[in-house]
């Protein structure tokens, strides 16, 4: 299951966890066998604990979270900048930003993957590279790593061949 590699690539031991565009919760399951899950999206869906809620706009307390989670939710967003803001508002001192994101390197590659697949790619959808986040997470009080995989071939984590994207970017 793609999911489990890439959730135990984080290795989250969290006590409360936000998850960010959790859609029908693909991620919100193997995230909850660990984590006490406080899955969020911007369109309404039945999961335990749901609150429906923008990025831009979470309905959460100030540093009540220890960790915040994004399964290919940052690409959607127009505002990068403030989403990142509510982020760091709602994260404690310390707490870690975990996401997942197409590697801007390869979002070609990854859109062709979504077609094959019998998917489509939503018009919201854009191309984002490393640096970006990079810039954006740090000047917002970041520490940020990102190392890159392909999830069927876990073996292979060049920047240049991977398809995604791994986030770890701690508050300062």
């Amino acid at each position: 299951m793609t999911e489990r590699l890439i959730i135990n690539t984080f290795n989250i031991k969290s006590k409360k966890l936000l998850e960010i565009g959790c859609g029908a919760g693909r991620f919100t399951r193997v995230l909850g066998e660990k984590n006490k899950v406080f899955p969020t999206d911007i369109k309404k869906y039945e999961l335990n604990d749901f609150v429906q809620a923008s990025a831009f706009n979470l309905p959460f307390k100030e540093k009540s979270f220890d960790a915040v989670f994004g399964a290919f939710v940052l690409h959607h967003l127009i505002d990068l900048n403030k989403a990142v803001r509510e982020i760091k508002k709602v994260l404690k001192t310390r707490g870690t930003y975990y996401g997942i994101e197409p590697n801007g390197l390869m979002f070609y590659f990854y859109a062709l993957i979504v077609r094959i697949s019998g998917g489509s790619l939503n018009k919201d959808e854009k191309t984002i590279y490393s640096n970006q986040i990079k810039k954006i997470f740090s000047e917002n009080g970041f520490f940020v790593d990102i190392n890159y995989i392909v999830p069927s071939i876990p073996e292979i984590k060049n920047k240049f061949f991977s398809t995604i994207m791994i986030i770890k970017a701690k508050r300062k």
